[in-house]
Parts: structure tokens; sequence; C-alpha cells
């Protein structure tokens, strides 16, 4: 275990032949990973409760990058995990159908 952040060691032990690596509870150290881009899958527990503040889980110098969710689910408790991994570039766009529907289509047409 390192005693502070220590990117260059995580990318060695990453490059070798083991099993995977994991990292729980070290949002300090997680931030450092993040910066490193050295994050393949990320395991997001959501709690449900409101409790006005707290550490942010992106924050600094995170590299950017899109996240594919590959599985979710909710615990008897009501806790949500989902589990991510990294899925390229991020990408931008929007919400809405690049063809409005035949639906739509008509809406539009009672409107005028």
């Amino acid at each position: 275990m390192w005693s502070s952040p220590c990117p260059w060691a995580a990318k060695r032990l990453k490059a070798e032949d083991g099993p995977d690596l994991l990292t729980q509870g070290s949002s300090d150290f997680l931030q450092t990973l993040f910066a490193a881009d050295l994050v393949d899958e990320l395991t997001v527990l959501v709690f449900p409760v409101i409790l006005g503040s707290g550490k942010r889980l992106f924050q600094g110098q995170a590299a950017p990058g899109a996240l594919k969710l590959t599985s979710s689910l909710t615990s008897d408790s009501r806790v949500m995990v989902g589990k991510y991994v990294r899925d390229g570039a991020v990408r931008t766009g929007g919400f809405q159908h690049a063809e409005p529907s035949p639906a739509e289509l008509e809406r539009r047409k009672a409107l005028v």
C-alpha cells in the first residue's frame, strides 16, 4: 500500500501480468487514477439519502471519457449499483430524434 498517490507505480502494475487491480474507499487516490487515465471499470453505488454535501466523484484533473453501463441492480435496501467501463471519447448530442415520429408530425399539424 502506498503512503501517497503514485500514478507511475499504478501504471507499472497495470502493465504487468496478474490479477485485476482494485481500489475501494480512497477517493483521494481515485482522483489520482482518474487524472492519469488509469481507471478501466467503475462500480458506483447510489444510496437513497440526501446529506447535503460530500466529496465529488469526478473532480480535479480527471481525464474526460465516455462510460458505458454494463450491468446494474437495485438491492433490497434500494441501493443502486451500476458497473461502468470505458467507452472511448466523450460524445455529445441531444435528446431529440433526428427525424420526428409520425405522431409528432400529426401533433405539429394540429398546432397550426
